[in-house]
């Protein structure tokens, strides 16, 4: 009889929030990052909040420094980020990704 083990590294999901100063959903030169929005993390359904290699909820999160936001110690999936803005400001429309990236979104 045999006995065989999987494993996997945890994953980290994060990017930047954004001013879009010319409203066409993609980050130009110039546009700087935004605190005070709400970043909401949910599995690929988009109603059910994830959860991190623990078990645990991962709680929403408040941009900062300039835009950063980061979800930590995540199992491999697939995630719907959700974006609130701070107050003042409005969501703008997606543009195109304009790096050939395929793990990220603007």
């Amino acid at each position: 009889m045999t006995v065989d083990f999987g494993f996997y590294h945890p994953l980290s999901l994060g990017n930047f929030v954004w001013d879009d100063l010319n409203g066409n959903g993609t980050q130009d030169l110039g546009e700087q990052g935004i605190a005070g929005a709400t970043v909401a993390l949910f599995m690929s359904d988009g109603s059910t909040q994830a959860r991190d290699v623990a078990g645990n909820l991962v709680a929403p999160q408040t941009s900062v420094g300039g835009g950063l936001y980061t979800f930590a110690n995540l199992p491999p999936g697939d995630y719907i980020v959700r974006v609130s803005p701070p107050a003042g400001y409005l969501l703008t429309t997606g543009g195109a990704d304009p790096d050939t990236n395929p793990s990220d979104t603007d």
